[in-house]
């Protein structure tokens, strides 16, 4: 019986090699550890060096410091700490860690020499309000910066619907697995990735399986999917846009209760900020603007009123907020967005309204 599980288990490695084969690439990945970490003081798991792909053919460069920050440098003692909670905006997700906006801020800052401010990135992409709550409430105490800055994005609400799902719990769900994020496990499921064809194709199985199980859950939750569009004409870095940007989320935007969503993020809104005052810290703000905004302003209504129902949440704070938007406006919106409708016109699964590198500098 043993010889016949033993020689069942090789076949079925022998299988999944096969029908995992790929021709062998002369890339160092370095250490990309995708997963989040209790120990670390920011939420990476940290002393990451890595090439990371989230779309096929677009690779970039991430740097997570040794405390779990996406920062170039370690913590400096005696610095004045900014401390940036947002989702994959302010991760910086298709731009290499010396571009992002958050090491962009922090060179400017102490460009002449006289101050010593670091700016640190705890980016989480699908992140929402809620998590950046609990960011603080959980290990604000052991960072205590000067500032927090909450970077805002006009999909906000809507993501915020996400927290009914498992894809809208990703911290909450991935801090449940990362106690051994520095562990024995972590470092045999490291080895096993690399070395067993059956584990690989096992976990090709389960990442297939949650993201069918959660297109399925946001459908239920009402959560709008970004359908493919069509791309305006390419614009001179002076002109405007000839043609409008279609709809990208029209469909299943009617089935959210916007009015409850806002009620909702204002209550969670108001309890981070009150957990980062609690730490001794000031609080700012900043928006982002959305690409299909930029290039038709007098789109999606409930995009165009986020930005005057944020500023008013922080009126009513007494907390000074930088909306990007006009800064933006100045130059062409192809370029300061990553892989755009106008850069991958006959295909949507490239398609990504990220900041580009130009984008994260002007940011920046």
């Amino acid at each position: 019986m043993g010889v016949v599980v033993l020689v069942s288990a090789l076949c079925a490695e022998i299988f999944a090699r096969i029908w995992l084969w790929t021709p062998p690439a002369n890339l160092d990945l370095g250490t990309p550890r995708r997963g989040l970490s209790v120990q670390a003081v920011g939420d990476w798991s940290p002393s990451q060096d890595a090439i990371w792909m989230n779309i096929e053919g677009h690779p970039f460069y991430v740097h997570i410091n040794d405390q779990g920050f996406r920062n170039i440098e370690n913590l400096r003692a005696g610095a004045r700490r900014i401390l940036a909670l947002g989702d994959s905006f302010t991760f910086g997700l298709h731009v290499s860690s010396h571009d992002i906006w958050t090491n962009v801020t922090e060179q400017i800052l102490n460009a002449d020499g006289a101050t010593d401010v670091q700016v640190l990135n705890n980016g989480l992409p699908g992140s929402t309000i809620v998590d950046h709550g609990g960011y603080l409430t959980e290990k604000g105490k052991r960072i205590k910066p000067q500032t927090v800055l909450f970077s805002v994005f006009t999909n906000d609400l809507s993501d915020l619907a996400k927290s009914r799902t498992s894809v809208g719990r990703a911290r909450e769900v991935n801090m449940q697995f990362a106690k051994d994020a520095s562990g024995a496990w972590h470092e045999i499921r490291w080895y096993l990735r690399h070395h067993s064809g059956l584990y690989v194709l096992a976990r090709e199985l389960k990442d297939w399986f949650l993201v069918h199980r959660g297109i399925s859950e946001l459908e239920q939750a009402g959560v709008p999917r970004m359908a493919p569009t069509k791309p305006t004409d390419p614009q001179p870095v002076s002109g405007t846009p000839k043609k409008a940007a279609p709809e990208t989320a029209a469909s299943g935007a009617s089935k959210l209760d916007f009015g409850a969503l806002k009620k909702s993020y204002a209550q969670h809104f108001h309890a981070a900020v009150d957990a980062a005052r609690s730490l001794g810290s000031q609080v700012r703000v900043v928006m982002f603007p959305d690409y299909f905004e930029m290039v038709r302003p007098k789109g999606n209504r409930v995009f165009r009123e986020f930005p005057n129902f944020v500023t008013e949440l922080c009126r009513r704070a007494e907390i000074p907020m930088l909306d990007l938007t006009p800064v933006f406006a100045k130059h062409d919106p192809h370029l300061l967005y990553s892989m755009s409708p106008v850069h991958h016109p006959t295909n949507a699964n490239v398609q990504d309204q990220h900041l580009s590198r130009a984008g994260n500098i002007v940011a920046g």
